[in-house]
């Protein structure tokens, strides 16, 4: 029988690599690139040396992150401590991460723009997204929760204000999933009555792993299968139900059942399907035959 914390661990990322767990994330770029390009568009109308930054700002929005690194690049030789172009800056360098040192160079130029504006919440929601990325979760649970904090005191907040909290949010959720601090149930809970929130797959999902690491196995089976039930063919769900059976209610009979589900979504040509058809193989052979 496999070990618990390599189950945890298992069940932790499966859906990550081969489920369809995309969603949320393409939908964060959207919203990361409206922090990161939406300053510009009162700012830019304010500046004499508006034209580097406007281009980079298509250049943004076209996703030609590599033009947005030239142009700010360029312009912070001449103003480093540009927030705008800091905020640009630092959000291709983490999209892009050419090379192993651009992580940390886009932290330090977030930590700085932090310290230069902090009364902006886009800079404090792409310090944390960029934190998040790079697996700094109580960092990022404090950049995004400063953030919130903003949105929250604004006398009129619009509609990308409101889409920046919840997005900020589900972040904090996520770190604290992999913190296992129970206070990210109540930041997940909020978004399942907010769209597009409720029709992700992926909200359920880590609210599942959280309640599995918080030892509320019941609570976890009952997130998965709201999950399962916006996407029947999902299979980091399918498999994230099978290891709950399996491992933690000891019932191999119905983890059979979502293992077999589970291969049966798994695509040919889905990114590591190979391996995690090797794998529910393998742990199908160590169950014990059904009488």
């Amino acid at each position: 029988m496999m070990k618990r914390d390599e189950t945890m661990t298992s069940a932790m990322t499966a859906w990550l690599r081969v489920g369809r767990g995309r969603q949320w994330r393409a939908a964060l770029l959207a919203l990361l690139t409206i922090a990161a390009a939406l300053p510009l568009l009162s700012s830019c109308q304010q500046r004499q040396e508006s034209n580097v930054l406007d281009n980079a700002y298509q250049a943004l929005v076209a996703g030609r992150h590599a033009e947005v690194l030239t142009l700010t690049e360029q312009h912070l030789r001449q103003r480093p401590d540009d927030i705008d172009a800091l905020l640009l800056n630092s959000y291709s360098v983490q999209v892009t991460a050419s090379d192993r040192g651009a992580p940390s160079k886009a932290i330090f130029n977030l930590d700085r723009a932090t310290n230069l504006a902090p009364s902006r919440y886009d800079v404090w929601y792409v310090y944390g997204w960029v934190l998040y990325e790079n697996a700094r979760y109580e960092d990022a649970i404090k950049a995004l929760e400063k953030a919130e904090a903003l949105i929250m005191d604004l006398k009129a907040p619009g509609a990308s204000d409101q889409a920046l909290l919840a997005s900020a949010r589900f972040l904090i959720g996520r770190c604290c999933m992999h913190s296992n601090l129970p206070k990210g149930l109540a930041y997940l809970q909020v978004l399942r009555l907010q769209e597009p929130y409720r029709r992700w797959p992926e909200l359920y999902n880590t609210m599942a792993i959280l309640s599995l690491k918080q030892g509320l196995y019941s609570n976890a089976l009952g997130w998965l299968g709201e999950g399962l039930r916006l996407d029947p063919n999902n299979v980091g769900l399918l498999r994230n139900i099978a290891v709950v059976y399996d491992i933690y209610l000891a019932n191999p009979r119905l983890a059979r059942v979502f293992y077999v589900r589970c291969l049966g979504a798994l695509g040919q040509d889905s990114p590591g399907a190979a391996k995690v058809r090797e794998q529910i193989l393998l742990r199908l052979r160590q169950l014990p035959p059904e009488s």
